[in-house]
């Protein structure tokens, strides 16, 4: 069975859609596993993953204190859910998914302490009282350019809401003009609904949509509202929310260049972008503190167990 077939075989199978990059990692994962255990790639079959014993051993993981071994180990095991799932066979998938979910806690529970966090990592991480001084220094700058006025934007925004790089595409809307879209333009790009009301976010277009879908995410942050308000003010024409000077989108791409290069200068030489703000957000505010990311794993458009054992880092300057 050769990878091109292995891959349509688990995109036109799979529950839910799957882009080709995705595809493609789970077959190599899969071929991998198979030359790991039986020292050849030539699979036939998925025989091999119904031999527990044998694909235990060739899975597990042998340092206990080795994060890529962590992530070897778990993403072999979910790499075989995958395959069984394909294969039709939910109940041999069940076995293996108790045993990786088990491994998952563990992991999360080591990752939240900082086990797996060098100084240098820790020395890097953005702290809130770093994050506000930069946020004041740009407010009180009185000739910003424009990539100071979109890395105070961002910052401003992602202070209060840990998003993705998902502002760059993002249009102005009010709600009455929202109601008139069709569901399919609804869901065709991201947008921030401007309203006397009040204003939200409303995400289509972003990682985990597949699973979570349509996004709406009221902006009740003072701070965030008040520095909107000001921004459309100052941008009435805008169609985007940050736009190039041909009044199209920056884009995301575009977005992520400008914050790591002005970002760094105000930043003690580190880069800042959305993933950055992201794990800092979570470990200023949520390290060794699961019960309390529930609502912020909405936001964040994340399981709690992912955001955690991605995302959450160990600082004891901070917390």
């Amino acid at each position: 069975m050769d990878q091109a077939s292995l891959k349509q075989l688990l995109i036109d199978k799979w529950h839910k859609p799957l882009n080709d990059k995705t595809a493609t990692k789970y077959v190599y994962d899969l071929y991998a596993l198979h030359h790991r255990i039986y020292k050849n790639k030539n699979i036939t079959s998925f025989d091999f993953l119904y031999d527990r014993d044998k694909i235990m051993m060739g899975a597990e993981y042998k340092n206990d204190n080795d994060k890529y071994s962590y992530l070897t180990f778990r993403n072999n095991l979910n790499n075989i859910v995958v395959w069984l799932r394909v294969n039709g066979d939910d109940e041999e998938a069940d076995k293996y998914v108790e045993k990786r979910d088990s491994f998952n806690d563990k992991y999360n529970d080591d990752n939240s302490t900082g086990k797996f966090l060098n100084e240098n990592q820790k020395n890097k991480m953005l702290s809130f009282e770093n994050w506000d001084n930069i946020i004041k220094t740009l407010s009180e700058k009185k000739d910003r350019n424009t990539s100071e006025d979109t890395l105070l934007l961002v910052m401003t925004i992602h202070r209060a809401y840990p998003l993705r790089n998902d502002l760059g595409d993002m249009e102005i809307i009010t709600q009455s003009s929202y109601d008139k879209l069709t569901e399919e333009q609804k869901d065709d790009r991201n947008r921030i609904i401007k309203n006397q009301k009040g204003m939200k976010f409303i995400l289509t277009k972003y990682k985990t949509a597949g699973t979570y879908h349509r996004k709406e995410i009221p902006i009740t942050n003072d701070k965030v509202k008040k520095f909107l308000s000001g921004w459309f003010k100052n941008h009435r024409n805008n169609k985007y929310l940050i736009q190039n000077k041909f009044g199209q989108p920056l884009g995301n791409s575009a977005l992520a260049v400008l914050l790591n290069n002005i970002g760094s200068k105000y930043n003690d030489g580190n880069n800042i972008g959305s993933t950055s703000m992201r794990k800092s957000y979570l470990t200023n505010t949520f390290s060794g503190a699961k019960s309390e990311m529930n609502a912020m794993s909405e936001i964040m458009c994340h399981s709690v167990g992912t955001a955690m054992h991605i995302y959450v880092k160990e600082n004891n300057d901070i917390i």
